[in-house]
């Protein structure tokens, strides 16, 4: 096991009328940039299960998924989702 950078991309998210014209494709790539540039060996992301747009545009770019996960979180004060 080693130490090394992992960044998390929250709340990814492209505006209706801005949809399919690039933009969460350039954001993607920008992301990928800015986390090589750092050093980090590994973008993560999440989606809904239902999101199927998304998750086409992210095996577009590349993106694997995780198929043996689950994600858990703990409601801590003030986080209530």
């Amino acid at each position: 096991m080693r130490v090394a950078r992992v960044f998390v991309l929250n709340d990814l998210y492209v505006a209706a009328h801005a949809r399919r014209r690039g933009v969460g494709e350039a954001l993607l790539h920008a992301a990928a940039e800015f986390g090589r540039s750092r050093g980090a060996i590994r973008l993560e992301l999440e989606t809904t299960p239902d999101n199927l747009s998304a998750q086409s545009l992210y095996r577009a770019q590349g993106w694997a998924f995780y198929q043996d996960t689950f994600r858990f979180h703990l409601p801590l004060a003030g986080d209530r989702a």
